[in-house]
């Protein structure tokens, strides 16, 4: 009854683990944009920040929010809004670290600003110091499943801004 995994047979049911959380992952994030959830009122400073808090801002990785307080309020799902916040102020992070590591930027700098249209509309405005996002990945960004980065080499599943 007390058997012990020889050293082969756990690291195949950690790699059948890993999968499965992969797989629930995806499935998740497949979901999310579909779950009903309420619009509501709230702060575009408080989305964002709310964002931002969820995400580990490396000490060599300024972020930088100006959202005005004077900003009106807004009507939305803000559960998504949060959503789609973070995974592009992560997106941004890991963007940053690597052109770090590759000696491209000596400190990380991201910054994230909205304004308010003429016609009442909120306009949001991400940026960053890493490397760009090539003209050959343009079209195909915002696509269900497209990454620019390896699968081999990451976990990301090219949902975050689809």
């Amino acid at each position: 009854g007390n058997q012990r995994l020889s050293p082969r047979q756990l690291q195949q049911v950690t790699r059948v683990d890993d999968n499965i959380k992969r797989s629930m992952k995806i499935i998740q994030a497949l979901l999310k944009p579909f779950s009903p959830t309420q619009p509501d009122i709230a702060h575009p400073k408080t989305m964002v920040e709310k964002a931002a808090g969820l995400i580990t801002i490396p000490e060599h990785v300024t972020l930088m929010l100006h959202v005005s307080a004077r900003l009106p309020e807004m009507y939305a799902e803000t559960e998504h809004v949060i959503d789609y916040f973070y995974e592009l102020l992560n997106n941004a992070v890991e963007v940053v670290e690597r052109s770090m590591r590759q000696g491209f930027v000596h400190k990380g700098r991201i910054e994230v600003r909205a304004e308010q249209t003429i016609d009442g509309y909120i306009e949001w405005f991400f940026s960053n110091n890493g490397s760009p996002i090539l003209s050959t990945n343009w079209e195909t960004i915002f696509q269900k499943f497209h990454t620019s980065s390896h699968r081999s080499q990451t976990q990301h599943f090219g949902l975050g801004v689809w």
